[in-house]
């Protein structure tokens, strides 16, 4: 999608999913430890969204 837009309307889209992927990486972590594979689950999520974070941030900085 990002072919069709301006770099003016990019930046700030890629800005506010960053901002909502780094609120959800603090709720996630705010969860008390848990055991067995909910555990699993919730050290997932927290890697998918640093993937997330750190790829949207690579995608800003290549806007230039």
């Amino acid at each position: 999608f990002l072919d069709w837009l301006t770099p003016q309307e990019r930046r700030p889209l890629l800005e506010a999913q960053k901002q909502k992927a780094q609120a959800r990486l603090e709720q996630v972590r705010a969860i008390p430890a848990h055991t067995g594979s909910l555990g699993l689950v919730f050290r997932h999520q927290v890697r998918h969204l640093q993937a997330e974070i750190a790829w949207l941030d690579e995608v800003i900085t290549g806007l230039g």
